[in-house]
C-alpha cells in the first residue's frame, strides 16, 4: 500500500498524487451538481507500485520509444536501459523515481527531481512539476533543467488514462489539444517528419473524438 499519497481538493474537484510513483497523478475526480463523484482519469489501484497504472504518469527526459535503447546525439552514444518487451527504452526514468515535495497546500503541490548521481540516466538533469486545481480545471507544469556540462537533448509529457464516460454511457469524450502534427510510425517508432492530418484537426476542433484508434 502507498502511504504517502497526498490530496488537491476544492468542492468539485479533487485530484490526488503520489510523490513515491513518480509524482503520477493516482486519480482525478469531478463532482456535478447532484453530488455525484466521478472519475476524469482512471483510477490507479490502492496497491499499485507500478506507475503504468496511474491515471496519468509523467514522461522524462525522453517520451516515446528509443529504438534498441541507444541513440546518438552530439557525436556521443547514449545507451539507456531497455525497459520495454521490444527492446525499446520508453517513456523515460522519472516515471520510476520518487520525487521531492518542495512546497504544498490544500490546492497545489511542487515536486523535484534530482538525477545527477542517476546511474540509469543517460545525463545529469533535474525536473520539476506544478499540480493546482481550480474552480474550473487542473493546471499543471513540467520542465527539465541540463545540470551538466555538455548539451543534452530532452523531451517531457503526460502520458494520461482519460474515461470515456464520467456519470453515463451517454456522455461524449471531447478533447482539445492545440497540436500542430503528429508522426507517421511503424511499430510505434517515428519513420518521417510531422504531418498534419484529419486526425490533429479533430483534435483541436474540440469535437467528440469518437473511436479513432491509436
Amino acid at each position: 500500500m502507498r502511504n504517502d499519497d497526498i490530496t488537491l481538493e476544492l468542492d468539485s474537484l479533487r485530484l490526488v498524487i503520489s510523490p513515491s510513483i513518480g509524482a503520477s497523478i493516482v486519480s482525478l475526480e469531478h463532482r456535478d451538481n447532484r453530488g455525484r463523484w466521478g472519475h476524469v482519469m482512471r483510477p490507479m489501484p490502492a496497491d499499485s507500485q507500478d506507475s503504468a497504472d496511474a491515471g496519468s504518469f509523467l514522461m522524462l527526459p525522453w517520451t516515446n520509444r528509443v529504438k534498441d535503447a541507444t541513440y546518438r546525439f552530439g557525436g556521443r552514444s547514449f545507451d539507456l536501459k531497455a525497459n520495454h518487451t521490444d527492446g525499446t527504452a520508453i517513456h523515460g526514468i522519472g516515471r520510476d523515481r520518487a520525487w521531492s515535495i518542495t512546497d504544498r497546500s490544500p490546492i497545489t503541490a511542487r515536486m523535484t527531481l534530482d538525477c545527477r548521481d542517476d546511474a540509469e540516466s543517460p545525463y545529469p538533469f533535474g525536473a520539476v512539476v506544478r499540480y493546482e486545481i481550480g474552480p474550473h480545471g487542473i493546471e499543471t507544469d513540467l520542465s527539465v533543467t541540463n545540470l551538466g556540462d555538455e548539451p543534452i537533448p530532452a523531451g517531457l509529457g503526460h502520458h494520461p488514462y482519460f474515461r470515456r464516460q464520467l456519470h453515463s454511457d451517454a456522455d461524449q469524450f471531447h478533447v482539445r489539444i492545440n497540436t500542430s502534427g503528429r508522426y507517421d510510425c511503424d511499430d510505434c517508432i517515428p519513420k518521417g517528419p510531422v504531418v498534419d492530418d484529419e486526425a490533429c484537426a479533430l483534435l483541436r476542433s474540440g469535437k467528440s473524438i469518437g473511436n479513432p484508434g491509436l
